[in-house]
């Protein structure tokens, strides 16, 4: 039988691993000091093992397969040995003495933690995948980059419980325009102009259009014009028609534009 060579070091011996997933018991006895009496076969043959075993297997899960995964094999010939499940190999170990049993507890437990981590590995790379993949999603929404960093960010943490910018430290971003954003209503007193009238202007001058949602109620999109001088904000909410409701700031420099439109 073919032996692989597991992550499971007790005294300096490496534990193999067979294709069925059980441990080498004679590679554990090797480590145990190798004496006589201590040999799997002295073990297997103790009536606390047995009773053990049977209560193993009437508790075991069918594999996928539709069959008991094995917890004992023994192969004779070059290669072969004696090959336990993790359960039956600490009960050996309990069995060899107290110190290989709580090498093999602590072993075990490590290995545990390792596999762990290890699993993470494709998660975060995933999760990076789909980092991306949102962040332009975002943007082609005439989110800017910031801001859609965040969007995406909160996307991945919702899919797959990983905080991407936490994990980078970067819990602020900074802010890639210094302007001062203002809504419709700072705009009217900036320019001195009725609020109700500020998207009026807004539109004439180009910068955003006019649209209908099923309930007939106005909302304005911004148009290729406007982008150099909007800020779009999601606010998390949607309309009848499904689409998100963007809040629309405007950057300071869009005054001069608007002091210039008349209705």
């Amino acid at each position: 039988m073919e032996t692989f060579t597991s992550n499971l070091v007790i005294s300096d011996v490496v534990i193999g691993e067979n294709k069925a997933g059980l441990y080498s018991a004679n590679d554990l006895h090797k480590a145990s000091g190798g004496l006589e009496k201590h040999k799997p076969k002295f073990f297997l043959e103790n009536a606390r093992t047995q009773r053990f075993l049977g209560i193993l297997e009437e508790t075991s899960a069918w594999d996928s397969e539709g069959g008991i995964p094995p917890s004992l094999q023994t192969v004779h010939g070059v290669g072969g040995g004696t090959f336990m499940c993790r359960e039956l190999l600490t009960q050996y170990a309990s069995w060899l003495s107290p110190e290989i049993d709580l090498a093999v507890t602590r072993a075990f437990i490590e290995k545990v933690e390792r596999d762990s981590q290890t699993r993470k590995q494709p998660d975060l790379q995933l999760a990076c995948g789909d980092f991306e993949a949102l962040k332009r999603v975002a943007e082609l929404t005439g989110l800017d980059s910031n801001e859609s960093c965040l969007r995406a960010n909160l996307a991945v943490k919702k899919l797959c419980g990983l905080d991407v910018l936490t994990m980078l430290g970067q819990t602020h971003l900074l802010i890639l325009t210094q302007e001062v954003s203002l809504t419709a209503k700072d705009i009217a007193i900036r320019i001195g102009v009725k609020a109700l009238d500020t998207n009026k202007l807004i539109t004439k001058a180009g910068l955003q259009s006019n649209h209908w949602d099923r309930k007939d109620r106005l909302y304005y999109q911004v148009t290729e014009a406007g982008k150099p001088y909007a800020k779009l904000l999601d606010t998390g909410k949607a309309r009848g028609n499904g689409t998100s409701i963007i809040q629309v700031e405007w950057y300071e420099s869009v005054l001069p534009l608007l002091k210039n439109v008349s209705l």
